[in-house]
């Protein structure tokens, strides 16, 4: 039955959380079969896990967090890394992870409906990845349609100081971040 709802592409079972669940089952239950179909396969490596498990995890976590705790994620390196996979992937079968991140964080800001600071500091974080100045994440995110009336208030108003008088101080600038590897990488050569 694996070869059936188990695919053999690596690619395919980082792609949704139901594939990767299921070959975490097969691991366990059955390593022997799973081997014989898909060979040794470590997902902890350097290139997979920030490309999706770590997104899969901070958002099954998200309303675990307290707010200390999401103000510590929040602007820390997932939205750096998310931000990147935003700018890197052009073409639209290459989105692996970003309509899982979204039911996520859909799902925490509808849980916390009746905390409007906790649901303007997640969307405000994601707001605040650019690339070259321009936001990363859309205004008109589809995830808005959960905020509470309080919340979304205070999003507009903190869109309108952002336009009003940009603080490029409070936002994460992936185009920064690039250009500083590339210079690195330059050095080393």
């Amino acid at each position: 039955m694996l070869p059936e709802v188990l695919s053999t592409n690596l690619d395919v079972m980082l792609s949704c959380p139901e594939q990767l669940g299921l070959f975490l089952l097969a691991q366990q239950k059955v390593p022997s079969r799973l081997k014989k179909l898909v060979g040794s396969v470590n997902l902890f490596l350097d290139e997979n896990v920030p490309s999706y498990l770590c997104f899969c995890l901070v958002g099954a976590t998200l309303p675990l967090l307290t707010k200390e705790q999401l103000q510590l994620v929040m602007w820390g390196d997932v939205i750096h890394h998310y931000g990147e996979h935003m700018c890197m992937a052009k073409l639209p079968n290459q989105f692996k992870f970003t309509p899982e991140l979204e039911e996520y964080v859909g799902t925490f800001l509808e849980g916390c409906w009746d905390d409007p600071e906790q649901q303007l500091a997640v969307l405000v974080a994601f707001s605040s990845a650019t690339n070259h100045g321009l936001p990363v994440v859309p205004t008109f995110w589809s995830v808005m349609q959960f905020l509470s009336p309080q919340a979304l208030q205070c999003y507009v108003a903190w869109l309108q100081g952002m336009f009003l008088q940009l603080d490029l101080d409070s936002l994460i600038d992936l185009s920064t971040n690039n250009m500083k590897k590339a210079q690195d990488a330059s050095l080393h050569m």
